[in-house]
């Protein structure tokens, strides 16, 4: 599926970004590079990511937000 036909089914518009953070979870770190993001959610890429479903935090510099993985 091509990302066109995604951003028509978006509640929200994503904006497109490179940015590194990280997720936490459990005392463990996995650096991310933050892709999108919008109101409702954000795409990550990472060799390493948590479980679908899994509560994590998401960190950039001194921004901490609670999150959940949705899908990997």
């Amino acid at each position: 599926m091509d990302e066109s036909s995604n951003s028509q089914n978006r509640r929200q518009r994503r904006s497109n970004v490179l940015m590194a953070a990280a997720l936490e979870l459990s005392g463990a770190s996995w650096p991310v590079k933050l892709r999108n993001l919008s109101a409702d959610g954000a795409l990550v890429e990472s060799d390493h990511l948590p479980v679908e479903g899994a509560e994590v935090v998401f960190r950039r510099n001194e921004l901490a937000m609670p999150a959940r993985i949705v899908w990997v």
